[in-house]
């Protein structure tokens, strides 16, 4: 049953719901059976996303013993989400930002709202709430584009890094956004380690 489906799309959005869920848990236990449920649910539809959904929700890209950062400071992702609250109609900058405004204008707007909210995942899903409806990306997809982030080096690679990563947002919900900005900034916040997951693994396979 599980081969016969394998391929089949599994939303990175369907992630961004369950580590929604997990982060307001506060019991070790019921964070696993969770994560177990996920797993088994994510088997069941694509079984090579496992993979990917597990560095993922431990906030990387890559094992622990590798290097590879996204160096991409809060003040470039600032300008990320500036960039997408710039992209937005004339009528959903107006409900943002009280008028609508210039690019470079909308950084001041976004870093007085960061000072208001205190995370930039937060920041990201309240800027990005009331966006047109976009073709949402698979966990892979997002995976994918994270890792392409993280890989740009040298000469205007900032440019590229803010680029795509303004590209990513522009293609996600709301809520996705909100923790691929995290993922980004290493502040995932969601209260577990690998330990959860390894025993979040043990319980998906043997049921306890």
């Amino acid at each position: 049953k599980i081969l016969s489906r394998i391929g089949r799309i599994v939303r990175f959005s369907q992630l961004a719901i369950k580590l929604h869920s997990v982060e307001s848990i506060y019991s070790r236990t019921e964070i696993t059976k969770q994560l177990s449920d996920f797993y088994l649910a994510l088997a069941s539809e694509n079984l090579k996303e496992v993979r990917v959904a597990s560095y993922l929700m431990l906030g990387r890209i890559v094992p622990a013993y590798k290097s590879l950062e996204f160096n991409l400071s809060s003040k470039l992702v600032i300008r990320a989400l500036a960039r997408a609250a710039a992209s937005l109609d004339e009528s959903q900058q107006e409900d943002l930002f009280g008028n609508a405004v210039a690019q470079d204008q909308h950084v001041g707007a976004v870093e007085q709202r960061f000072k208001e909210v205190g995370d930039l995942g937060d920041l990201a899903q309240d800027i990005l709430e009331e966006k047109e409806a976009y073709p949402e990306l698979s966990i892979q997809e997002v995976f994918d584009q994270l890792e392409e982030i993280a890989r740009f080096s040298g000469s205007g690679s900032q440019e590229q890094k803010l680029s795509a990563l303004t590209d990513l947002l522009h293609r996600v919900t709301p809520l996705s956004a909100k923790y691929i900005v995290r993922i980004i900034v290493g502040k995932l916040r969601l209260g577990f380690s690998e330990k959860t997951l390894f025993d979040a693994l043990s319980w998906a396979r043997t049921g306890s």
